[in-house]
């Protein structure tokens, strides 16, 4: 179980539960721990026990909630526990075998003169690698500024090593991933859109116009619009996300976007995509929205962020439809097992 996650919750454990007793019917009998309850009662107290023995022999994951790691404010055992809250399968590795802080920060610094110098794609992607866990230490321990972190690790800020960093983090391909979940959903999800009444349906019939005036929409077309309708059909509105202008790209970011915290802008005239962190640009000339979409998704991972909590149930429905991630923990919301049952009826 500890391979899988260090925090297992009371799904997981009744899932272990279950298959142990199938796995062992004898487990049923009177004076077995009660059955599956029984057992996953048990379970709870082991994953516990070897959480200290685990602690004590190092493990990365286990010392940062340790009483001496936390500041003296927050120096209570269940006070902001630090761990995978949205299926990380590395949330916070231990260092490669022979690596140190020092070799790893020396490394970083090797890493940033190979991305000035435009270095081999190969060679930038195998430093990332190897620094994943100075990196997530880092990120996790003191949660950076994104204009601090940018600075230390810039070559995290470019669409292939979002993919990376996201596939280290998750064991998933993001952009692979979501957009053939998206594509696998769009006809489900328009003809679901066409079908909402109220007021929700006539934003979202606003929205369709763009598909149904043009019956040969291309692929990314007919993403962009889905995408544009999920945020109405869940319930929240996309203008709290996305920011749609005509002009230089460049005078949106330094004039307008500078005060949101997260945000996707979209300028038609020139075509460019981008998206802001905290009042910075972090990733540009995506390209579309549903990329932008993506690896907004990607950054809150690779750098650990809250979802906006305006727009939770929409994120929900990227994670746990469109890339298949932590479909039991937390309780998913009723507006997504709503949209999930729809779509698979």
């Amino acid at each position: 179980m500890f391979f899988y996650t260090a925090y297992p919750n009371d799904a997981q454990r009744c899932a272990v539960a279950e298959a142990l007793v199938a796995k062992h019917p004898c487990l049923k009998e009177p004076g077995s721990f009660n059955g599956i309850y029984g057992w996953q009662v048990s379970l709870k107290y082991k994953c516990g026990n070897y959480r200290t023995k685990r602690k004590a022999l190092g493990s990365t994951e286990l010392l940062i909630n340790s009483l001496r790691n936390k500041s003296s404010d927050e120096r209570k055992a269940a006070k902001n526990v630090k761990k995978p809250k949205r299926a990380e399968v590395n949330y916070l590795p231990s260092h490669p075998h022979g690596e140190t802080d020092d070799t790893l920060e020396n490394l970083r610094l090797d890493l940033i003169a190979a991305h000035q110098t435009k270095d081999s794609v190969r060679s930038t992607n195998d430093m990332m690698a190897r620094t994943y866990s100075w990196r997530r230490q880092e990120v996790i321990t003191k949660s950076p500024g994104v204009a601090e972190f940018k600075e230390r690790w810039p070559a995290l800020f470019e669409p292939f090593q979002v993919n990376e960093e996201f596939r280290r983090c998750t064991a998933v391909s993001l952009e692979a991933t979501f957009m053939s979940q998206l594509d696998k959903y769009t006809p489900k999800l328009l003809e679901l859109f066409s079908a909402k009444g109220g007021a929700t349906g006539q934003r979202i019939k606003k929205l369709l116009m763009d598909l149904i005036q043009d019956p040969s929409a291309t692929t990314v077309k007919k993403r962009d619009v889905t995408l544009r309708c999920l945020f109405e059909y869940m319930g929240e509105s996309g203008q709290e996300l996305i920011s749609d202008y005509c002009g230089a790209a460049e005078t949106i970011v330094h004039e307008d976007l500078k005060i949101k915290n997260m945000s996707i802008y979209v300028c038609r005239e020139p075509d460019a995509v981008g998206i802001i962190i905290e009042g910075i640009p972090v990733l540009t000339n995506l390209g579309n929205l549903a990329k932008a979409c993506c690896f907004l998704l990607g950054l809150t991972y690779a750098l650990n962020l809250e979802y906006p909590s305006k727009l939770s149930k929409t994120f929900e429905v990227f994670q746990r439809l469109f890339v298949g991630l932590d479909t039991l923990r937390p309780k998913p919301s009723p507006k997504f097992m709503t949209l999930k049952n729809k779509l698979l009826a």
